[in-house]
């Protein structure tokens, strides 16, 4: 939810934004006034001194002085900079929010990062937060700003606890936001520098700039807010290295005269195609290069390839020029000495690729001695193994495409697939759906060198499903056709056309889903193009309605349904009163609770949790029945889901009951949760997990878009992930997208600035990055990641009945952002997977229960004998403290040892905080039995800093999780994958986008052999044993991986 004041959501906060002037930062400024008190002292002596010449500087430098004044006094009266960006005028242009936190606002004279003083907010509690706001009132719409603020922490504050964001406005809400800043570009002692650039959307008429502390005891220190204006013409020609997608024309424009370019065979057409070529061989160069230096490490002649190196950047500058020639062509538009110009310039960066890439193969053929690959190495090539089965598993990785600009796409990357427009039939009546139109859809993709496709449809899109013209007319005389609020208003209309809110609780609309859900297979049964069916996109079981998000369950059929629920629960309203503690007379006689969005409930009650119970269950269930309307038309074909809400909003337990292939997409952190989440789920499924809707430019480097090199370490470390983590099916947006996405998603490789001729520099990632991983597709695709030894359970009860709504998952983020960078995976599965005996506690060191306030029935006593065993728990918030219905329990603690009376803090900032009798500590702590407990009673700050209690989990965890890998420094990031051959595979990340690693991994058990199968042939890598462990030293570059063979 988000306050319409100041854009804070119930997890996070607000803020408010500030410009500096050009090449004037707040910074300078505050030495230009130290400077200032010097030259005052020196212009004491040399009046002494020179009398005359001293007097005649001094009127000179107060001339100087005033015109600079009056320049920037100009400016700041234009709108354009932020007043009082270094805190010199004290807490003028500054104000607080939320009005009613404890946290405090301050003005430090003592600790600043320039000047005279610094901001500074002191956390009083750990349920608190604060946001200072400086409020800006003219921004320049579509242009790009740089956004920076200098930041200290106070003793014990971790970097986690601190917020920067920038929000927008449109007539004093709220409506956009960037992404939290996260780059860290440059320290100065104890300050560190925020960075980000973003984007101001077109409509937005203020901004505001937020500096926040949010949820920690301690102080932050903020300092020297600098705003810069990204000045770049639209008809600039910039180089490789920067991304500049301002003043430019980012709609439909572009595309078109592209097409038309290509239509006519252009000269700037090819000249743009010939870049694109030259830029992706400059890639593998770069890619071979690095491989080279892996190799000079493991054998200790890093100096060797140093000259290589240079040769590179040589390439590079060439790749630049040749870059900036285009660009002078494109503005020319096309003028045939310009055209002259870019080809001489590509001739001479054509020799140098060639050159360097047969000294780099031949350096590397002198100095590797290949060791040999594994059996599953290499591409799978056998067509009966390749492609998908009905289930949604395949032997290889399936790489598609979202594209529209097919022949450079193809002819450059080489996708398996294409994905196709919506398939909406040619004509729907009430007696049945024609899809005969897509066969000339088919045979255009075919034209255009793709092989395969699959079949999309928007039958559960966010809230809306596809309804045509005749059920939509039927909907005007029967509102119950439409998803309708508790007050009886119907949900907001849908903007794509042929697409309606549908109330799934009707069984009319339900009859019509799952008829075309049929269809639409029977269609596509004998298709051998049509390699699976999609019908989910980002859905949700709420709606958008008058006044904001609202809940469904509400109106004619829906209250049909609860009652039919009900009965078949409990059977009788005497069994019902008495596991509910009422005396209701009749089911019928049982309303609906209120919206928890329209109010807030502040107890759970039975009512409250049957009723959630009810909304998901039936969701699930809907979503299923769609699922096997497309199994029984098309049994042969797999049928997706693309989530992005799915563990936030949709539980996962029975996720697998709708789909073959669970895909989701999300910023970071919930991709990488999530990750964690469908590979957990997916042991138990045995079916397949894919990626068909790309978000590499939403991840760790987001805040960072403009930087080409940065975002091509980012798309490489984003494919890696995304197919290491088992998403075999992936469909990767965008070759272009218009409008806004383009730079809020940042997913786009083809740059608009000259019509789409060039490809981002980043691009060339992507086909890079994916021919590395089709070489070991069949370890991934056949193998599994090794069994993490910690459980996070999914606590499913809690999570339907809690508030704020979020808590759990946002403990689960909390917690993933403290122990995954420290290399501790972990396991991420439903609490009813405990309960019915699918998950087997016995195979886990460690227990983790992420604000599991709300226990079920039965989970305590599973719980409380694994712990006395031997096993850790460690509960995120005291667990176990209400039954399902909010009766008083407390069970699981008090068994286990702790017994001090633990309280509530009242909820005032979408956190949860304890209190303990008798105790000021952080958490609480006991053993019982053979086994430990930890109990945390705020918040686990989660940043680089640790506070006193994620450090002791961190301990905890040390101490008696049994991991199969880890490493000495956390600079990498490590998994194993084993296959059914007994094979065992390292694979190792460098997560820093922007700095090589040097770290140790640390292999449990001894080796015979360790063989890096990133290097062509196989490249045998130095080790040395640690004990009963083995030790491999690592260097790898910027977002570089290598994949280590182990032999026992």
């Amino acid at each position: 939810m988000v306050c319409g004041s100041c854009g804070a959501s119930a997890s996070d906060g607000v803020g408010n934004w500030a410009i500096k002037t050009p090449n004037r930062s707040a910074r300078d400024r505050g030495r230009s006034a130290r400077s200032g008190k010097r030259c005052a002292r020196s212009s004491s002596r040399d009046c002494a001194r020179y009398g005359f010449l001293a007097r005649r500087r001094t009127a000179m430098l107060r001339r100087i002085f005033i015109l600079v004044w009056l320049f920037i006094s100009m400016q700041v009266t234009a709108g354009e900079y932020l007043p009082n960006p270094g805190f010199e005028r004290g807490k003028q242009n500054w104000n607080i929010y939320p009005p009613d936190t404890t946290s405090v606002f301050a003005i430090d004279e003592r600790v600043k990062h320039s000047g005279n003083a610094a901001g500074r907010i002191d956390g009083k509690s750990p349920t608190s937060r604060m946001f200072i706001i400086s409020k800006f009132t003219e921004v320049k719409p579509s242009t790009g700003y740089k956004v920076g603020v200098w930041y200290r922490l106070g003793e014990g504050i971790s970097s986690d606890a601190v917020r920067v964001r920038v929000n927008f406005r449109k007539e004093g809400s709220v409506f956009a936001s960037s992404r939290w800043f996260s780059h860290v570009d440059k320290q100065e002692g104890e300050w560190r520098h925020l960075t980000a650039t973003v984007k101001v959307p077109d409509v937005a008429q203020t901004a505001e700039i937020l500096l926040g502390l949010c949820y920690a005891v301690g102080s932050v220190w903020f300092d020297d807010v600098e705003v810069e204006p990204i000045e770049v013409g639209a008809d600039t020609v910039t180089g490789i290295y920067e991304y500049q997608p301002f003043s430019i024309e980012i709609g439909a424009g572009p595309l078109r005269r592209w097409m038309k370019m290509r239509d006519e065979n252009s000269p700037l057409f090819l000249s743009g195609k010939r870049y694109n070529e030259l830029l992706v061989r400059t890639a593998y160069v770069e890619e071979a290069l690095r491989q080279l230096e892996r190799v000079a490490f493991y054998t200790g002649r890093l100096d060797d390839a140093k000259p290589l190196r240079r040769k590179f950047r040589e390439m590079e500058r060439l790749l630049d020029e040749t870059y900036r020639a285009h660009g002078r062509a494109f503005f020319a538009k096309g003028a045939a000495d310009k055209i002259a110009e870019f080809h001489e310039r590509a001739d001479g960066l054509e020799k140098v690729i060639t050159s360097l890439q047969q000294e780099l193969s031949n350096r590397m053929k002198r100095i590797n001695r290949p060791a040999g690959l594994p059996a599953l190495y290499g591409a799978e090539t056998d067509e009966s193994k390749m492609w998908l089965d009905e289930n949604g598993r395949c032997g290889r990785i399936l790489f598609g495409t979202s594209a529209s600009i097919n022949e450079q796409t193809q002819h450059l990357f080489r996708f398996d697939f294409c994905m196709t427009p919506r398939w909406n039939p040619a004509k729907s009546t009430p007696e049945g759906c024609d899809f005969s139109n897509h066969t000339e859809r088919l045979k255009w993709l075919r034209d255009s060198g793709f092989r395969k496709t699959y079949a999309m449809i928007y039958l559960a899109v966010h809230c809306n499903t596809f309804a045509p013209d005749w059920i939509l007319e039927r909907a005007k005389s029967d509102p119950d056709m439409i998803l309708t609020a508790e007050d009886g208003t119907p949900a907001s209309p849908c903007t794509y056309r042929l697409h309606a809110p549908l109330n799934y609780f009707n069984p009319e609309v339900r009859k019509f889903v799952y008829r075309t859900a049929r269809e639409l297979a029977e269609t596509v049964k004998n298709l051998d193009d049509v390699l699976f069916i999609e019908y989910l996109q980002e859905a949700y079981p709420y709606f958008g309605g008058k006044g904001g998000r609202r809940e469904t369950g509400y109106g004619e059929s829906a209250t049909r349904e609860w009652h039919a629920y009900l009965k078949r629960k409990f059977g009788d309203i005497a069994a019902l009163n008495r596991a509910w503690r009422s005396d209701y007379k009749s089911f019928e006689e049982i309303r609906q609770p209120h919206d928890r969005f329209v109010k807030p409930r502040r107890k759970v009650t039975p009512l409250i949790y049957e009723f959630e119970r009810f909304r998901s269950d039936f969701y699930i269930d809907h979503l299923r029945s769609i699922y096997r309307a497309f199994k029984e038309g098309a049994p042969n074909k797999p049928v997706a889901a693309r989530h992005s809400t799915l563990l936030r909003n949709i539980p996962g337990a029975r996720i697998f009951e709708t789909c073959d292939i669970l895909a989701f997409h999300s910023g970071y952190p919930a991709f990488e949760v999530l990750s964690v989440y469908l590979n957990s789920l997916n042991r138990f499924a045995h079916k397949g997990l894919g990626y068909l809707e790309n978000a590499w430019g939403i991840q760790e480097d987001a805040a960072m878009f403009c930087d080409e090199v940065v975002q091509r370490r980012a798309l490489a470390k984003h494919l890696y992930r995304s197919s290491v983590w088992g998403r075999t099916t992936q469909v990767w947006w965008y070759v272009y997208t218009t409008g806004y996405y383009l730079t809020k998603y940042n997913g786009n490789w083809f740059n608009p600035r000259y019509d789409l001729t060039t490809m981002r520099y980043s691009a060339p990632a992507l086909p890079v990055t994916k021919d590395r991983i089709r070489r070991v597709e069949r370890i991934i695709a056949r193998g599994e990641i090794a069994p993490a030894r910690i459980l996070v359970i999914e606590p499913e009860t809690s999570m339907l009945v809690q508030e704020p709504l979020e808590l759990s998952y946002n403990e689960i983020c909390r917690l993933h952002r403290l122990i995954f960078p420290r290399n501790f995976l972990y396991e991420l599965l439903p609490e009813s997977y405990v309960l019915d005996g699918r998950v087997n506690l016995a195979q886990f060191d460690a227990v983790i229960l992420p604000a599991a306030e709300y226990f079920p029935d039965g989970l305590a006593d599973k719980l409380i004998p694994w712990v006395k065993s031997g096993g850790t728990l460690i509960c995120l918030g005291p667990a176990g403290m209400f039954d399902k219905y909010g009766f008083p329990d407390g069970k699981l603690l008090r068994e286990l040892g702790i017994h001090r009376k633990l309280t509530k803090s009242p909820d005032l900032s979408g956190i949860s905080a304890w209190k303990a009798s008798g105790s000021q500590a952080a958490y609480l702590k006991s053993t019982a039995g053979k086994g430990r407990v930890i109990v945390t009673l705020r918040p686990v700050a989660a940043g680089e800093q640790p506070d006193e209690t994620a450090s002791e989990i961190l301990r905890l965890l040390a101490e008696k999780v049994r991991r199969p890998l880890w490493t000495e420094k956390n600079r990498l990031e490590v998994l194993m994958r084993r296959t059914p051959d007994g094979g065992e595979f390292v694979f190792a990340l460098n997560p820093n986008s922007h700095e090589t690693a040097l770290d140790t991994i640390i292999l449990r058990g001894e080796v015979r052999e360790v063989t890096d199968i990133t290097i062509e042939g196989g490249m045998s890598v130095p080790f040395e044993a640690r004990g009963a462990n083995t030790a491999i030293p690592m260097r790898l570059q910027p977002a570089e991986f290598a994949i280590l063979f182990i032999r026992r």
